[in-house]
């Protein structure tokens, strides 16, 4: 007697990892609110520059165009970030290696961002500031 196809277990191909399986135990509470309380850890000091500092920079440096040049800042970091979170996750997805998936990633975006901190931290111009006429009359 043979099942029909719905009523079937499910066959695991030999070549999948454990890693792509599926989660077979629920966490727990205190995993959550220790996950929550990581997320806060890291986007807390991933906020603050370009929340409190970059506007002050971008203020320093073009006094007259700081509105408009904070507005180009922010849409090109928004458009690399739409672009670069996807492409990153999907090139870990298929990380293999003796660190796993997410470990060289975790590295070399961290070490990324140290120098992207740094390098804006010694900018003197705003790309956009004398690139393109404002439609906007400047503001003070």
């Amino acid at each position: 007697m043979s099942l029909a196809p719905e009523q079937r277990e499910p066959v695991e191909s030999p070549e999948r990892s454990d890693a792509l399986a599926e989660p077979v135990r629920r966490v727990g509470r205190g995993w959550v609110a220790l996950y929550v309380l990581a997320n806060v850890g890291v986007f807390i000091p991933m906020y603050v520059p370009t929340t409190f500092l970059l506007p002050e920079q971008i203020a320093q440096i073009d006094p007259a165009g700081k509105v408009g040049s904070y507005a180009w800042v922010s849409v090109m970091g928004a458009i690399a970030g739409i672009v670069i979170a996807p492409l990153a996750g999907a090139l870990s997805d298929r990380t293999t290696g003796r660190l796993g998936r997410r470990r060289p990633w975790l590295l070399a975006g961290s070490l990324v961002c140290v120098a992207t901190l740094v390098f804006t931290g010694l900018q003197t111009m705003v790309a956009s500031s004398r690139s393109a006429p404002s439609s906007c009359p400047p503001h003070s």
